[in-house]
């Protein structure tokens, strides 16, 4: 029996064939490895506030009181101000890149409530941003006007800036105050008056009421407080925001120990009291801050929320049973459901600006809210908003 000849030609063609799936794979795992660069690389920086022992107590940026006092700026554009400067270089007016996402992480507002604010510090020449592409990655990066450490020293009279603490936002005490609180702390750095003479007695220091001497510079660097003469009614007109309801703001205030009240003065703390301890350091903004024992009390503050738009456009109240409840609808919707506590936040806003249009999901409660998120997100999709 003879064996049967491959032609020749059929073996080439074998051979091309071998050679082209080697080819294959190996574009395909060149492929892979670029896609693995790409997601190790081009991830924007994991956020996470900086627990005790890490903070650094001393680092400041030194706001203008102007900001805080004349410019008209909105609580969200406050909010994010002292941020944006927290992140700038102190020296020199450098572009710095930070993520809407992490700039409403550490502030505390949404993204949604951040790109606004960001055009309201463009309008008022505050910020500038530009718009960097690498590749097939797009992202902003930005300078923000502040006083910087050279104009500091070159200018001995200093009485126009408030030295704004950078542990303030690192350890998450910023994002957790309301907005209220965050613009009558500002304002309160503003309008607070240094006294030598009052801060030497209650603190047990000897600076001898020397206004001009080396002694005086020693109180600036170390003073822990200033002191507010302002009554409550003349300081919400001056910080431009409600007076009705202000105790709660005034004690959230006072448990970071930002503020004491003692009879008609305030003491303006420029430094927190207390500070937060975090069980883990993580970027999800979903991760439990410790002292809040309840699990739905976090949560808390977007039912209110809801409940708000709900009395606002329907002028239907409810019961604080039912913003319990509510809390705990939203909590699952977080947590179980796997829905961001900013995604809440940005449907929420658009929502209120938004509510009864045609094909908006009707939402009335925190159950509504869980079961037709969804819906609702899909209606911002249709309007372009998403």
């Amino acid at each position: 029996m003879t064996k049967r000849r491959i032609p020749r030609m059929a073996i080439l063609r074998d051979i091309q064939r071998q050679i082209q799936r080697q080819k294959e794979e190996k574009e395909e795992k060149k492929q892979l490895q670029k896609e693995m660069f790409r997601q190790v690389y081009n991830r924007p920086k994991e956020k996470a506030f900086s627990d005790i022992d890490q903070l650094n107590m001393d680092s400041f940026r030194a706001i203008p009181k102007s900001v805080i006092l004349d410019y008209g700026l909105s609580k969200a554009a406050l909010a994010i101000y002292p941020v944006l400067c927290a992140k700038a270089d102190f020296e020199k007016n450098n572009s710095f890149q930070i993520s809407q996402e992490n700039i409403a992480f550490y502030s505390g507002v949404s993204e949604s409530k951040v790109r606004r604010a960001i055009a309201e510090l463009e309008g008022a020449r505050l910020l500038s941003k530009e718009k960097i592409t690498e590749g097939t990655r797009h992202f902003y990066v930005y300078k923000v006007t502040f006083y910087r450490r050279p104009e500091l020293e070159a200018n001995e009279q200093r009485g126009d800036a408030i030295y704004f603490y950078n542990c303030i936002i690192d350890n998450g005490i910023w994002a957790e105050l309301k907005p209220r609180a965050k613009v009558l702390y500002l304002t309160l750095r503003a309008v607070a008056k240094q006294d030598i003479e009052l801060y030497s007695v209650i603190e047990g220091e000897d600076y001898g009421g020397d206004w001009t001497g080396v002694n005086y510079d020693d109180y600036i660097r170390n003073r822990k407080w200033d002191v507010c003469d302002i009554s409550l009614s003349k300081l919400c007109k001056v910080a431009k925001i409600e007076r009705t309801n202000l105790t709660p703001i005034l004690e959230e205030l006072e448990r970071y120990k930002l503020i004491e009240r003692v009879g008609e003065w305030t003491k303006v703390y420029l430094k927190p009291g207390r500070l937060l301890r975090h069980k883990t350091l993580t970027s999800d903004l979903n991760s439990k801050i410790e002292g809040k024992q309840d699990k739905n009390s976090r949560y808390v503050p977007l039912a209110e929320r809801l409940a708000s738009i709900i009395w606002k456009n329907k002028r239907i109240k409810v019961t604080p049973q039912k913003i319990a409840s509510w809390a705990n609808e939203i909590r699952k919707l977080v947590e179980i459901d796997g829905v961001s506590i900013q995604r809440v936040e940005t449907a929420l806003d658009w929502y209120e600006d938004n509510i009864g249009g045609q094909y908006i999901p009707v939402i009335e409660s925190g159950s509504s809210l869980r079961s037709k998120f969804i819906n609702l997100e899909d209606a911002m999709h249709r309007a372009g908003n998403v």
